[in-house]
C-alpha cells in the first residue's frame, strides 16, 4: 500500500536480443474499472528507430503524489510493431502485470466523480 501523498514511479526495462522490425515498449496504469489513466512509451517513439540487437529499451512513468484517488490500480505492459508513427501489430500484452493500492490515509478530496483525485 502506497501513501496518497507519495509519487508512484513505474519503470520497465527490456533488452532487444535479436534484430526485428521497429517496435515500442509501453507501460500503462489502469484503475479498478479498466480505464487507462496514464501511459508511457519508450523514449524513441518520437523518432522511428531502427532495430538494434543488444539495445536496451526503457519505459518510465511517474505519477505525482496526491493525483490518484485511494484505491486499487493495475499496471499493464505491451510491445507493438511500428510503421512510421503508428502501431501496426501487437507482439505482447500483459495486463495486468502488477498492481498497487493507494491508501485513503491523508486523502482530503471529496468522493465526487472523476478518475483522478482533485
Amino acid at each position: 500500500m502506497l501513501s496518497h501523498e507519495s509519487p508512484v514511479t513505474i519503470e520497465l526495462e527490456c533488452a532487444e536480443h535479436a534484430v526485428t522490425a521497429p517496435w515500442v515498449l509501453r507501460v500503462s496504469v489502469y484503475d479498478r474499472q479498466g480505464h487507462e489513466l496514464v501511459s508511457s512509451h519508450d523514449t524513441e517513439t518520437v523518432q522511428p528507430r531502427q532495430p538494434r540487437a543488444g539495445a536496451t529499451l526503457r519505459a518510465r512513468c511517474t505519477i505525482p503524489g496526491a493525483l490518484l484517488r485511494p484505491g486499487l490500480y493495475q499496471v499493464g505492459v505491451s510491445a507493438c510493431e511500428l510503421a512510421g508513427d503508428a502501431p501496426v501489430a501487437l507482439y505482447e500484452e500483459s495486463e495486468p502485470l502488477v498492481g498497487f493500492e493507494i491508501s485513503p490515509q491523508g486523502y482530503l478530496g471529496q468522493s465526487g466523480r472523476g478518475l483522478l483525485g482533485p
